[in-house]
């Protein structure tokens, strides 16, 4: 599955060799479309592991706190 990024109508594109880096997270951590309590495991044990997780750094602070678990929490039972 891939990535568009689309900015005033026109996909951004990279020229070769200048690859674009863009990272996405989501809570939905299992990829079936929904938040639900099947994506309360993996992000627990991305919460819970030692060393820092991106998949699970919703605030976006480099830090694992309770910052992730609240936006994790408000998207309990949202679909994609």
């Amino acid at each position: 599955m891939g990535l568009t990024l689309v900015v005033g109508g026109l996909p951004l594109t990279s020229a070769p060799g200048n690859s674009l880096r863009i990272q996405v997270n989501s809570p939905d951590m299992t990829g079936d479309l929904l938040v639900n309590f099947a994506d309360v495991g993996p992000f627990s044990c991305a919460f819970s592991s030692c060393g820092y997780g991106f998949c699970a750094d919703f605030f976006y602070d480099g830090l694992m706190n309770l910052a992730d678990v609240g936006i994790f929490a408000v998207h309990l039972l949202h679909s994609c």
